[in-house]
């Protein structure tokens, strides 16, 4: 859904986004768009409850890690913490969840920075870094296939965040009580984890890109 760009002279044409492009494709990109902003709220979570601070500090810390990238390799190295005490099997649920939301975002990134030059075009150039162009996807099925995984990693996300809240009461509270009551909402979030897992697996692929050039509209064709 996202490559290294294979057009060097598309031509644009002047259009208006709101009335001009399709608006299942505009309706997904906000859809896609929301999602991320969920995904994001709850791997900032994940990231105060795996460094254990007090919740006023998520925000303040959160906002001076730089990037995406940075939060998932704190986090990702959080989860080996006494490991002791958590089954080496259910890290590595958390990990798989911390990787896929790593490799979603670049074609998060490639559809919301995407430069549209013909409203009817489904292949689109979106910037990398420095002078390197990358091209993505935007038909409407690539574009739904992109918003149910992130709807879905929202969901595997939130669910990593309760694993460090679990984690944290079963090795801290001296009540016996809650100490049970944790370790039963983390089994239950762990087995919900799993089962969002899946249900990602087994959407349909994402679309490929065209096997020839799309051929653009001219401007003459309106």
């Amino acid at each position: 859904m996202r490559r290294r760009s294979t057009e060097s002279n598309r031509v644009y044409q002047e259009f208006d986004f709101l009335t001009d492009v399709d608006a299942k494709r505009l309706q997904l990109i906000g859809a896609i768009s929301l999602a991320w902003n969920w995904l994001e709220g709850a791997i900032d979570a994940a990231l105060g409850m795996a460094l254990e601070l007090h919740p006023s500090m998520w925000l303040e810390v959160s906002g001076r890690v730089n990037g995406m990238d940075a939060k998932l390799g704190i986090i990702r190295a959080s989860v080996c913490l006494f490991d002791g005490t958590i089954p080496v099997e259910t890290q590595n649920l958390v990990k798989q969840t911390l990787t896929h939301v790593g490799d979603h975002k670049k074609l998060r990134d490639g559809v919301i920075h995407v430069r549209l030059v013909h409203p009817d075009a489904e292949v689109a150039e979106t910037p990398q870094r420095r002078t390197n162009v990358d091209e993505v996807l935007i038909s409407a099925a690539a574009l739904q296939g992109l918003y149910d995984r992130l709807n879905l990693l929202a969901k595997e996300a939130n669910e990593v965040a309760i694993y460090f809240k679990d984690r944290w009461l079963i090795q801290h509270t001296e009540s016996d009580e809650t100490r049970t009551q944790a370790a039963a909402s983390f089994r239950q979030s762990m087995a919900l984890l799993l089962d969002l897992q899946k249900r990602r697996v087994a959407l349909p692929p994402l679309p490929e890109f065209p096997a020839t050039p799309q051929a653009t509209p001219s401007s003459e064709e309106g």
